[in-house]
């Protein structure tokens, strides 16, 4: 029991020492930049009204409380004829494809359009790995979200920002991490993972064979469990 808690910390130590790469995406306009500027507390991102103007992925590594995410700016996804823009959004949709957290941003103060919905048919197959923004709930909401569970925000006003925070911890793992004992090493993590198959092994020897059976298999774990102690 102790063991598989103990790897159940991965996710959250990688995401402490590693990083998690994220990617906010969404069409043109819907406050993606401004998301961008609230999680790096800075204005990293140019911000406008006009449609289109990130043409290329900005990244940046940002901590939300422990853990660091590895975030990407992406242009906006929609139809371009402009060759600049069009090469822009290839990017974004590898970004999309390669990121391990999707933070979808949708503009609720205007009904959903064909370019939202490319977003959805985009990530379909991904839904355990997205969070939903439904933005700029400071104005009338016109949209329903087009995706389960979404956090209600203002990016502008800051406000809602502590709930995608809450989602983005929930994502890394914190609650299931007890931050006195985290397995950060990805070396560590393995060889946690071999003592918990010869510990299983051990078991399942017990059961028709002889306790020197299962005791080899033991002494495997504990060869592996020092060697997870040694990568502390």
């Amino acid at each position: 029991d102790e063991l598989n808690r103990l790897a159940g910390t991965h996710k959250y130590g990688k995401a402490i020492s590693e990083g998690i790469p994220t990617v906010i995406a969404g069409k043109p306009n819907t406050g993606k930049s401004t998301l961008m500027n609230l999680l790096c507390g800075t204005d990293r991102a140019i911000v406008t009204d006009i449609a289109g103007t990130t043409r290329d992925v900005i990244t940046e590594q940002v901590k939300v409380d422990d853990i660091l995410l590895n975030l990407a700016d992406t242009a906006g996804i929609r139809e371009s004829g402009e060759t600049v823009e069009a090469a822009g959004i290839k990017r974004s949709i590898k970004e999309i494809e390669k990121s391990t957290l999707i933070i979808a941003v949708f503009d609720s103060s205007s009904p959903l359009t064909e370019e939202d919905e490319e977003l959805v048919s985009l990530l379909k197959g991904k839904e355990d790995r997205v969070i939903t923004v439904l933005n700029k709930c400071d104005k009338e909401c016109r949209a329903q979200s087009p995706l389960p569970d979404p956090v209600y925000m203002s990016a502008a006003k800051g406000e809602g920002f502590d709930k995608l925070q809450e989602k983005i911890l929930s994502f890394a793992g914190a609650a299931e991490a007890d931050t006195q004992d985290i397995v950060v090493s990805a070396r560590q993590y393995s060889a946690i993972e071999r003592a918990l198959e010869n510990i299983e092994d051990a078991i399942n020897a017990l059961d028709g064979f002889t306790q020197d059976i299962a005791g080899m298999d033991i002494e495997v774990a504990l060869s592996a469990i020092a060697e997870a102690k040694s990568y502390e």
